[in-house]
């Protein structure tokens, strides 16, 4: 939104207020209420029910169990992330960079020779 806003007073937006976003999204319906709706209930779906289906459907097939193991494994991998300081990180990702810029000047040495080192390098 902001690229497409760019130069007009929206062009800084930082965000929605995600309750008037539900709203909007009950408001919105997918057909007329009287084509769809169940007797005595008075309207059709919405774009709502259709999101909120659509949720409760991935998660039905693993239930809560599997959210809940997919939660423990991200702060796990958190935790994990913490203990490593930046500076060690830093200076791993700067020698894997070094290797990697390493071998590519090795595989462009090889020439036409060996068209699969080339394209191996150029992945690299």
């Amino acid at each position: 939104g902001n690229l497409l806003n760019r130069g007009t007073a929206r062009a800084q937006a930082q965000g929605l207020v995600l309750p008037d976003a539900l709203l909007k999204l009950d408001e919105l319906r997918s057909t007329p209420a009287e084509q769809e709706a169940a007797p005595g209930e008075g309207r059709g779906p919405s774009v709502l029910d259709f999101i909120a289906q659509a949720l409760g459907e991935d998660y039905a097939e693993g239930g809560a169990q599997a959210l809940r193991g997919e939660a423990e494994q991200l702060l796990a991998a958190i935790r994990r992330a913490q203990s490593v300081p930046l500076e060690e990180a830093e200076t791993s990702c700067r020698k894997v960079f070094a290797e990697a810029k390493r071998a590519e000047e090795g595989l462009s040495q090889v020439g036409d020779r060996s068209r699969g080192c080339i394209d191996m390098g150029e992945q690299v």
